[in-house]
């Protein structure tokens, strides 16, 4: 939700930052792929776990379509397989509303 202070906040209608942060969510997942995979830089499985909640929100912000745009111009090998895992995970927890 954006906030507002002063004499706007009085009038403010909540608003999703979904779409506007939509824009950033490949070079954020890229980001981290990228990060997770540097051999230089360790995260351990508590952030990874504690990090999910936010790469499922961009996950589900980026779709099919950028994210394999995403896995063929701007990562390699590792981040793909990476990636791989962090869609597959996505797909398990998301609400497909089948009944």
């Amino acid at each position: 939700m954006i906030r507002v202070h002063g004499a706007a906040a009085e009038t403010q209608k909540p608003e999703s930052l979904v779409r506007p942060f939509s824009k950033h969510a490949a070079y954020v997942l890229t980001a981290y792929v990228e990060a997770v995979n540097d051999p230089l830089c360790f995260v351990s499985s508590g952030v990874r776990r504690e990090l999910q909640p936010g790469l499922f929100a961009l996950c589900d912000m980026l779709g099919e379509h950028n994210r394999d745009a995403m896995m063929v111009s701007a990562l390699d090998t590792g981040g793909k397989a990476t990636m791989k895992a962090l869609w597959k995970e996505y797909e398990k927890q998301r609400y497909v509303g089948k009944g």
